[in-house]
């Protein structure tokens, strides 16, 4: 009886803990939530004069040809093929308002624009003390595409994860608004990238880990671990930038960056915060999948030691570490393949690519989130091992 009547003591507080438990994380993620609202409201930008709209063409003049002497040979006359478009703005402030824009289209270019009726552009507005003053063309109308893809990933997400699969589009949603209305807006005004994308990447972290409604010891042990991860990665590109002066950036992109921010901009500071960047989901993802591990492995046998929570953390991951790794690499080579094609196919040796800012910035944002996440694995385990064992001893203590 006497037995009965403890495990029955021990049920309510454990269920009591449990309730104040779930208030709390309802009330820190809360907290973070109105933390994110408050800073995409305090950084947001205001003076904008350019706006950028939607329009559809309407009507297309062709063949107004402009002559020009070439200024470098002056036996040689350039032409240029203007274009006479009138579009209606479909979106925006001028929405509905019809506007006729001189356009030139090249003939000689790979990336050429020579519109036609009806198609779907992007166009520049531009306003000079809140009234109209001209509009130029930028580019086509790509983005219904990648709305409709954004949508089946939605849907196919929801279908197959449920609500852990709702909760990861919130997360997405939030670490968007952090970096799109926070982190630009600041780092465009001078401030400190690495400080900035740090404090960003520590809130997405605990917003994940608040989402997830998990216990203490296992949110503790992925933001110590993840964490610890992500500094080693913005260590590593730290010194990569000091040690090799790298940038990660073209001498055309530093160029213009430097001019539209009037020379506030630390490009150093910048490449470091990609990383941080470029290492979170992976990092989260490996530090998340290890505190579950040992988590588990307490839950089938309590009586487990440190070091065998350890060594469970560290067996349930070797596979996982590998793929991850080996997935950043080649999906950040790939988005510089056709950087790397026009390399080759202009005859530059290898010596040379791989010794350009820009080749060897993607290198080292690879191989430096791989670091990063290869730390993130001992860290996590040991600390989730760490905080299990604190747990069993309590309850040892506490005669359950």
């Amino acid at each position: 009886m006497k037995n009965t009547h403890k495990e029955e003591i021990h049920m309510k507080k454990t269920n009591k803990k449990k309730l104040l438990k779930e208030k709390l994380v309802k009330r820190q993620f809360l907290l973070c939530l109105i933390v994110v609202l408050l800073m995409s409201a305090y950084v947001s930008a205001e003076g904008i004069n350019v706006l950028s709209s939607k329009a559809k063409v309407l009507s297309v003049t062709d063949g107004v040809l402009e002559e020009e002497q070439d200024e470098f040979d002056t036996q040689q006359t350039l032409k240029r093929n203007i274009q006479l478009i009138g579009v209606q703005v479909t979106s925006g402030k001028y929405q509905g308002r019809e506007l006729f824009i001189q356009h030139e289209a090249l003939e000689e270019s790979l990336g050429k624009m020579t519109a036609k009726p009806g198609d779907r552009l992007i166009i520049d507005i531009i306003e000079e003390d809140g009234y109209f003053q001209s509009a130029h063309i930028t580019d086509y109308q790509r983005d219904w595409f990648i709305y409709l893809l954004l949508a089946i990933f939605i849907l196919v997400l929801l279908e197959t994860a449920h609500l852990s699969g709702l909760k990861t589009l919130v997360s997405i949603l939030l670490s968007f608004v952090l970096i799109l209305k926070v982190l630009l807006p600041l780092v465009v005004q001078g401030y400190d990238p690495i400080f900035l994308t740090l404090v960003i990447a520590l809130l997405v972290i605990m917003i994940t880990m608040l989402l997830k409604n998990d216990n203490p010891d296992k949110s503790w042990s992925v933001v110590i671990g993840s964490s610890f991860g992500i500094l080693v990665a913005a260590g590593l590109a730290f010194l990569a930038t000091k040690l090799i002066n790298l940038t990660g950036l073209s001498l055309d992109e530093i160029g213009v960056l430097w001019a539209l921010t009037d020379g506030k901009l630390s490009f150093s500071g910048l490449f470091t915060a990609g990383i941080i960047i470029s290492a979170l989901g992976a990092v989260l993802h490996v530090a998340i999948t290890i505190a579950s591990s040992v988590d588990e492995s307490f839950n089938d046998n309590p009586e487990l030691s440190l070091k065998e929570l350890y060594r469970e953390g560290l067996n349930s991951t070797r596979d996982l570490a590998g793929n991850l790794s080996s997935t950043l690499i080649f999906t950040i080579m790939g988005l510089s393949l056709p950087l790397l094609v026009h390399l080759k196919a202009n005859g530059e040796q290898l010596i040379k690519i791989i010794n350009m800012d820009i080749v060897a910035g993607v290198l080292v944002i690879a191989l430096a989130a791989c670091i990063g996440l290869m730390v993130t694995i001992p860290i996590t385990a040991l600390t989730m091992a760490v905080f299990k064992t604190k747990v069993a001893n309590r309850n040892l203590e506490s005669g359950f």
